[in-house]
């Protein structure tokens, strides 16, 4: 049993049921909100397990890996945010409090429609595919025009997520 994955999906089906019973998502989603556990490189090199959305890793064609058997501390205040919160968390947990704090001001900042949902998805899929994340943490720094151009240009690589993003936003609606 996986202590780690089974405490996220506990979590993120409790305030998912919420959501959809008061009309801020669609049943749907319940799709979205499956996790499941990859393999990752960390920034200075070492191979961690992240978990991600199971519907993203069958996307990017990532093997699942063995799950983690020892608990290990989440932050359940982040889950209020659904995904974005998972992948938060999973920042924090991997040691990547200065991405995982990147990504909650660009949360904050920028709050337009599906910018958030864009952010979290293309951030995992870079996670997850061990592409160097360092320029999130400067993305800040941008308009919002300049923010949804560099999102536009990383979903040319990630041309698989482009749909999956539309139909993820679709179902918060």
């Amino acid at each position: 049993m996986n202590t780690l994955l089974n405490h996220y999906q506990t979590c993120l089906n409790d305030y998912t049921r919420p959501a959809i019973i008061h009309g801020q998502c669609q049943p749907e989603i319940i799709r979205w909100h499956t996790l499941t556990m990859v393999l990752c490189t960390l920034p200075g090199g070492e191979l961690a397990k992240l978990v991600i959305p199971e519907r993203l890793q069958r996307v990017l064609k990532i093997p699942t890996t063995a799950p983690i058997t020892v608990a290990q501390d989440i932050n359940t205040g982040l889950m209020s945010l659904l995904l974005p919160g998972v992948l938060l968390s999973e920042c924090e947990r991997l040691g990547m409090r200065r991405l995982s704090n990147k990504l909650q001001s660009l949360f904050q900042q920028f709050r337009g429609p599906g910018i958030r949902e864009r952010l979290t998805l293309l951030c995992w899929a870079e996670l997850a595919t061990d592409i160097d994340h360092n320029e999130w943490k400067e993305l800040h720094r941008l308009s919002t025009e300049s923010l949804i151009s560099w999102t536009d240009q990383k979903l040319q690589k990630f041309w698989v997520l482009q749909p999956q993003i539309e139909d993820y936003i679709a179902l918060i609606r």
